[in-house]
């Protein structure tokens, strides 16, 4: 795993300065080698000076930052015949090679290259390519691993978060429109979609058929997001997404620890331990104080690049999660994320039930694939951080088709239904999964752990409003990263 830059210059000047810049600014997702590309030279190194002084000059590049996760994975870029690549994710089920070496192999004849990987490829990954005819960038259909574009009067680049955007002045950027590519130019970007979600249609059969069909293409999708792995961490909470996710693991034959975090003396604990018993699983669990939580809300809050009260909230039990995988020596987490948005989990989801069958379809649609993508991606920004990397077999193509298809009604039973996902509280009970579980209510990650009780409780002390603690927060990371950049320019000058 790594990061991922592309960065083309609009006036035709070297940008190494601002690649490496970039690199820098994201070597927390990896640290090991970091390499650019143009369309003729891969050039890789240990570290950000030697890449300084390997002679490049370029108006055009790509680059990546890497930490090897698996065995099979490879430093990038890579050079293939008449272009470089940088391929960021993976595809499922995996190849038997590093991904990279595989779809750069793939696409050595091919024309519109970036097009061709999105569209023949399951999985969720960014991808960049370098020749003759300039940069090219793209990335899947399931956009779980962040890109960010955005431009000046002098460069227009992308890259894995927007610090580093920021970093080389490119002060307003967007989301990479998932399942598209675009060309990077002295115009700017030129976006092509290759291939996107869209609403199938509906399956208008039984629940009990539903839940069976369901099982089978869960299980297909653990199969494929497995495949590579002996062994793996569970981020669990004992509630019914963790629980399946636990299942699919034990299915596929892993060995599975289940990590549960929180605040001390959090109820949910008890359920957690006893979910895992009766699963006959492992639970690792560990207890955080309040002052815990004070610690990292600034660091976790420049990881996800959000002030959000809510993101900072679910992000910060991911990130101690991904630290406890780190230290058990687990590289690879599991997570039931994508199991609230595709079948209807949240209390939002209760106002869908108002709204007329004829607009009812469009309106899940949007909701699907509007959350999606910024919760996949603020939670792969979090555990990078640790070298972890995140699979979600909730978020595969084939799954996200599937529950697209299931009728409203199947999911939520009315616009006061208590428990909501009832297709998969169904497939939960098809997976053997017992009824203490598959009955029992949601608590979302931020309140089953006591975090977001606790960042209010730590506004009060201060007697400040929510809005105001964690604004000043991200003003002094502001005055921070100012006093930072002052701190670059006096050593570039000396």
């Amino acid at each position: 795993m790594g990061s991922f830059i592309a960065i083309v210059s609009k006036n035709r000047t070297e940008v190494l300065e601002e690649a490496l810049t970039m690199l820098n600014e994201l070597s927390h997702r990896g640290k090991s080698t970091f390499g650019v590309a143009d369309h003729e030279n891969a050039t890789i190194r240990n570290t950000i000076q030697e890449l300084r002084n390997a002679n490049i000059h370029s108006d055009k590049l790509i680059g990546h930052s890497f930490s090897r996760t698996l065995p099979r994975d490879e430093a990038q870029p890579i050079r293939n015949r008449d272009f470089c690549l940088v391929f960021e994710g993976r595809i499922f089920p995996s190849p038997p090679e590093s991904e990279p070496a595989f779809v750069s192999k793939s696409i050595e004849s091919t024309e519109n290259k970036i097009a061709h990987i999105i569209r023949s490829y399951n999985g969720s990954f960014v991808v960049g390519t370098a020749d003759r005819n300039g940069v090219q960038v793209g990335s899947s259909s399931i956009a779980a691993v962040p890109l960010y574009f955005g431009e000046n009067n002098n460069v227009c680049a992308t890259a894995s978060e927007r610090k580093a955007l920021r970093k080389i002045g490119i002060t307003n950027s967007s989301p990479f429109p998932a399942g598209c590519f675009a060309s990077l130019g002295k115009k700017g970007f030129r976006f092509n979609i290759a291939k996107i979600i869209r609403q199938p249609s509906m399956q208008m059969i039984k629940a009990d058929v539903v839940a069976k069909q369901l099982k089978q293409v869960l299980l297909k999708s653990a199969e494929e997001h497995f495949a590579d792995l002996e062994e793996i961490a569970v981020a669990f909470s004992g509630g019914l997404d963790s629980t399946i996710v636990s299942v699919l693991a034990r299915h596929c034959s892993l060995r599975s620890t289940l990590i549960w975090v929180g605040l001390e003396g959090q109820p949910e604990l008890n359920s957690a331990a006893q979910a895992a018993k009766t699963l006959g699983m492992p639970l690792y669990a560990k207890t955080y104080t309040l002052a815990d939580v004070e610690a990292v809300i600034s660091h976790v809050m420049w990881l996800i690049e959000e002030a959000g009260f809510v993101d900072l909230s679910v992000a910060i039990p991911f990130y101690w999660a991904a630290a406890e995988a780190a230290k058990l020596g687990l590289k690879v987490m599991a997570t039931g994320q994508g199991g609230d948005e595709l079948f209807a989990g949240y209390h939002r989801n209760l106002k869908l039930s108002n709204y007329r069958q004829a607009d009812l379809k469009r309106r899940i649609f949007k909701d699907v694939t509007t959350s999606l993508q910024p919760n996949c991606q603020r939670d792969n920004k979090t555990v990078a951080f640790h070298g972890v990397e995140l699979r979600n077999p909730f978020i595969d193509w084939t799954v996200i088709h599937f529950a697209l298809g299931i009728p409203f009604c199947m999911k939520i039973s009315s616009p006061t239904d208590p428990l909501r996902k009832r297709i998969l509280r169904l497939t939960g009970k098809e997976l053997g999964i017992p009824s203490t579980i598959t009955e029992k209510p949601k608590k979302a990650i931020q309140y089953s752990t006591g975090v977001e009780k606790a960042i209010r409780k730590l506004a009060r002390v201060r007697r400040q409003t929510l809005a105001d603690y964690l604004g000043k927060i991200r003003a002094l990371q502001r005055l921070n990263q100012w006093e930072a950049r002052d701190e670059d320019d006096r050593n570039s000058i000396y």
